[in-house]
């Protein structure tokens, strides 16, 4: 990233299943052109799976709004997401029945474990439910990158590294609070 000001982006997502791709994309689009490297097999990645899961989460369980409001901003390397919906109830969690998670409501779970820091609170009459995750400038232009031997190794870290995030299964400490105006 450069030293300009800090971007910021807000958007409506109607309140449609399809809409969750449309506004994955999105979210990923606004990524890259921010300078952030929008490899999908690296952070990038977590960054789209973690957005599809709190825009669902959203558009399931965030009240009747006729649309979810998401806002995007980065600080340096640290990419906030978050999406206000109508509904002013902590998102749920599901229950662990023994030793293993439903098959339904996983999401925050995905969130709290693989994101550098999530929360939510209240907004206006609904809430605000967010995370933030660390990801890199883009080293090179997006059309000048190509896989090497070493994006190996740096995938199997990765995934190494996340696998023992999963295995902590402890809630990562929240990083700041997001302050949205309505």
């Amino acid at each position: 990233m450069t030293g300009k000001s800090a971007p910021e982006a807000r958007w409506q997502i109607p309140r449609q299943e399809v809409e969750v791709g449309i506004a994955r994309d999105e979210a990923m689009r606004r990524l890259r052109s921010w300078g952030f490297d929008g490899n999908p097999d690296g952070p990038a990645g977590v960054f789209k799976l973690l957005v599809s899961e709190v825009i669902t989460n959203g558009l399931r369980h965030g009240g009747t709004a006729e649309a979810l409001t998401a806002v995007m901003q980065a600080e340096g390397d640290l990419i906030t997401f978050a999406v206000r919906d109508s509904n002013p109830a902590g998102p749920a969690r599901p229950l662990e029945v023994a030793g293993s998670l439903p098959l339904g409501g996983r999401g925050m779970f995905l969130i709290e474990v693989m994101a550098d820091g999530s929360g939510w609170h209240p907004d206006g009459e609904g809430k605000l439910v967010w995370f933030q995750l660390r990801v890199p400038a883009a080293a090179l232009p997006l059309a000048a990158t190509e896989h090497t031997d070493t994006d190996e190794g740096q995938r199997h870290r990765q995934m190494r590294d996340l696998g023992h995030r999963i295995r902590e299964m402890r809630p990562r400490q929240h990083v700041r609070r997001l302050a949205v105006a309505s």
